[in-house]
């Protein structure tokens, strides 16, 4: 398991190779903001096809661990996190109260769900994205 950290100007400079990639970034960026309108604070790992070599990715995969703002609590507890581009912006998250899960506890949060293990999906690789 390795967890390289990387702030967003690195991880563009290292992943944005070509125009696929290029599009999928924009929408995590706008994603980002989305999050960031939502929560207090929020820590995000980046994993799957997108951190690999392959040339053009599907989506992004999030893993997120997120204290909601007052003012979105209950949205959170109805009807989840709002998002814009779900089609190429993949997020699972975890909401806390006080503490924020660091990256190795939140990829052991996916790794242990069990609905992800019954479909043999591990993250092995993970980008946390610093300062955002």
């Amino acid at each position: 398991m390795h967890i390289k950290k990387l702030n967003i100007d690195e991880f563009a400079e290292q992943y944005v190779t070509n125009e696929r990639r290029r599009i999928l970034f924009e929408k995590l960026l706008e994603e980002l903001q989305l999050i960031r309108s939502q929560c207090r604070r929020f820590r995000v790992i980046v994993f799957g096809s997108y951190i690999t070599n392959k040339e053009k990715p599907n989506d992004i995969d999030l893993m997120i661990s997120i204290i909601p703002d007052q003012d979105h609590i209950f949205d959170f507890m109805t009807d989840g996190m709002q998002q814009k581009n779900d089609d190429e912006v993949d997020i699972q998250y975890q909401k806390a109260e006080y503490f924020l899960k660091n990256a190795q506890q939140l990829v052991d949060f996916f790794n242990e769900n069990p609905l992800n293990k019954k479909n043999g999906i591990q993250i092995q690789n993970c980008v946390e994205i610093k300062d955002v």
